[in-house]
């Protein structure tokens, strides 16, 4: 990086904000979403003086935010404070020891020169029985997100791995409230261990959830009723079958073309709840590439299971 700044760029003037548009054009490059050598570990970042064009004049009231080997990541204002990778890992792993929860594996996703990080942190635990059934909890864990370009902050929360076909298929489910909080100061320790404490409830409605999906009976038109939205002034024949309309708003927020998909999905399946779950994370496993995409439609999951059993 260039540091022998001939000239200043003064915030406010218009060739300052073409600088930072420049900038963000020429120097931020996204790679492809794919998962990097899971032996890798999350490197930090920090920030350094940002320069623009051919006679390298500093970019005042901007940053360069670079990873520890100097890769760039994103320009920030001076006001976006770094909380690294390690420094979330550290309070999410002292947590889960001060709680005798031992980790068995992870899964690493590091991406964008390690701007963003997912790691999910499967518990020790799983319940390896030769009967388990699609449906069955079979392995619990943590989720920890992270970036440093600007596109989201520190995300935590509670995974469940759970059987999806009968030839070994499994799907992810999130459950409950995530922490999250913004890059625009330090890492909230107590706040995360706040959240982690008054989780475990959330995970456990989870789990009990899934074992009572199984048991609902849920007829075809009933179930398509759940992911149309009627025409106007027509009468709603999920209402009128006592869901709440609030819960219903949210899986029909989802795109006309995902509820035809769920819909379809579902003549495939048993005509229960649980079948009916299955359809919306088939949809979410089968023909979703986009990670934010097919993990929305598991929360779509856990709408609808809610809606089902608490309508």
């Amino acid at each position: 990086m260039n540091t022998s700044a001939t000239a200043l760029l003064v915030p406010g003037t218009e060739e300052y904000e073409e600088a930072v548009r420049q900038q963000v054009r020429a120097r931020t490059r996204f790679a492809p979403w794919v998962p990097q050598n899971p032996d890798h570990q999350p490197m930090n970042a920090h920030t350094e003086a940002l320069y623009f064009g051919n006679e390298a004049r500093r970019v005042l009231g901007y940053g360069a935010i670079v990873n520890d080997k100097g890769d760039f990541i994103a320009p920030a204002t001076d006001r976006y404070h770094i909380i690294n990778h390690t420094d979330v890992m550290a309070i999410v792993k002292s947590l889960l020891d001060q709680a005798a929860i031992e980790v068995a594996s992870e899964d690493i996703l590091l991406t964008d020169n390690h701007a963003r990080m997912r790691i999910r942190m499967w518990f020790a635990g799983e319940r390896a029985r030769s009967d388990i059934k699609p449906g069955d909890t079979i392995q619990l864990g943590l989720q920890v997100r992270n970036t440093y370009d600007l596109t989201s902050g520190v995300q935590l929360q509670f995974v469940a791995k759970r059987l999806l076909c009968s030839n070994g298929m499994t799907g992810i489910g999130t459950s409950g409230d995530r922490y999250y909080q913004k890059h625009m100061g330090t890492l909230n320790t107590k706040g995360i261990q706040q959240w982690f404490a008054s989780s475990a409830d959330f995970f456990a409605h989870y789990t009990d959830t899934l074992r009572q999906l199984p048991h609902v009976r849920v007829h075809p038109e009933y179930f398509r009723n759940i992911f149309t939205q009627p025409k106007e002034g027509d009468e709603d024949p999920a209402v009128t079958a006592g869901l709440a309309p609030a819960r219903l708003e949210r899986l029909r927020a989802l795109p006309e073309r995902t509820r035809n998909k769920i819909t379809s999905q579902f003549q495939r399946e048993e005509d229960t709840a649980w079948g009916g779950f299955n359809a919306i994370t088939h949809i979410a496993s089968h023909q979703t590439r986009s990670p934010a995409v097919s993990e929305k439609l598991e929360q779509a999951a856990q709408d609808f299971a809610d809606l089902i059993l608490r309508p």
